[in-house]
């Protein structure tokens, strides 16, 4: 069977949607199981050599993804007579939405719904983009892909989604996100510039992150419990000056560490390094963070969100979002009470342990050929 994928996303410093596309991808690449891929990309996507086999194909445009009106009409109008022209039997579309006059079975991969219960949380065009297309995409999909069950009853609940077309696919995580020795631990953060010992966060610099409660908690937790910990904000900032500032009303500039966006061979030593990950967002649709540093053996705390609490089961301290007190008294159990941080890791590490890339191959291939048999019997 040939399946196209729509992988425009691909380009510049991608997170979570482009990161679950470009891992499932290259294990498609590398095994196909006899099946046969075109990989639609822009211009920007810059590591298509990596993918390229005999039945693994990459076809560019002549533009950049980044220029979101092009992307767009080029998804919308020139995508469907592609996959026709390229005999694709089914076209996976990873991010949300999909070409509306589809002419061929298609996957929708819809990874929350942010836009629509936070949408504050979201740049204006995106959501008006899905606000005009996310529906019909739902409507048109053969089936609905989520990374969660959460992600699942949300679009239940919203759209009227029904249950028998979705399908929860959770992604994984890689065997290089592993626990480190002592020893390796003193080099890794020598290596990554960090004397100190450190609390972590990783992720988009953004308000959904609750990235000011991140900065408050660690300074409160420091300031009572004299902590020698920095604090690493590891993520791409579009908007920070608030952020910027509070750090300097709190007189903490000389122990937070921005790294901006870091590049995939440095973020497994940056998780098993630290002595801690705090991810207390107040929204989320799966939280590859979390899955990262369960299985680099470093104990995390998160929000009540349910994507965060389905995903972690149990295996990472929850507290309110909102509530600055209990994050700083977790922080300082946690970093203070060797006996409980040791408890989360080991938890951790068996959770992680049940994500794995692989897995989420075998569910989407299996996707692929359900959806061709629902088309095929409407």
């Amino acid at each position: 069977m040939r399946i196209g994928i729509d992988a425009m996303q691909l380009w510049g410093e991608w997170t979570g949607v482009g990161r679950s596309v470009w891992e499932v991808a290259r294990r498609l690449a590398a095994d196909g199981q006899g099946h046969e891929f075109v990989f639609y990309a822009s211009r920007g996507f810059l590591r298509g050599d990596e993918l390229v086999s005999e039945r693994f194909h990459v076809r560019r445009t002549w533009f950049h993804a980044r220029r979101r009106t092009l992307r767009i009409l080029w998804q919308q109008m020139c995508l469907p007579f592609r996959a026709t022209k390229d005999n694709v039997a089914v076209l996976h579309a990873p991010a949300y939405v999909m070409p509306v006059l589809s002419y061929v079975p298609t996957v929708v991969t819809v990874h929350d719904t942010i836009a629509f219960r936070y949408p504050a949380f979201v740049g204006r065009g995106s959501v008006a983009h899905l606000r005009r297309f996310l529906p019909k995409s739902l409507e048109r999909a053969q089936l609905v892909t989520v990374p969660s069950r959460t992600v699942g009853r949300d679009l239940g609940e919203l759209f009227g989604t029904p249950r028998e077309k979705i399908r929860v696919i959770p992604f994984g995580v890689g065997p290089e996100f592993r626990p480190l020795d002592s020893d390796e631990r003193a080099r890794a953060r020598e290596e990554l510039g960090l004397a100190r010992p450190y609390v972590l966060f990783v992720g988009r610099i953004e308000a959904k992150k609750n990235i000011q409660r991140v900065v408050e908690g660690f300074f409160a937790a420091a300031l009572a419990r004299r902590l020698p910990h920095d604090l690493v904000l590891a993520g791409p900032a579009s908007r920070s000056r608030g952020l910027d500032r509070l750090i300097s009303e709190l007189g903490m500039a000389g122990r937070v560490r921005r790294t901006g966006y870091v590049p995939d061979e440095e973020l497994p030593r940056l998780y098993a390094a630290a002595d801690l990950v705090l991810l207390p967002s107040i929204v989320e649709g799966f939280g590859f963070p979390l899955l990262e540093a369960m299985a680099s053996g470093t104990p995390c705390v998160i929000s009540r969100d349910p994507a965060l609490a389905e995903l972690a089961a149990g295996a990472a301290a929850r507290v309110p979002a909102t509530r600055l007190d209990r994050l700083r008294e977790t922080i300082e159990q946690l970093l203070a009470v060797p006996e409980e941080a040791a408890r989360l890791r080991d938890l951790g590490l068996a959770r992680a342990r049940e994500f794995t890339w692989e897995r989420t191959v075998e569910l989407t291939l299996a996707a692929y050929a359900e959806a061709r048999e629902r088309y095929e019997g409407r």
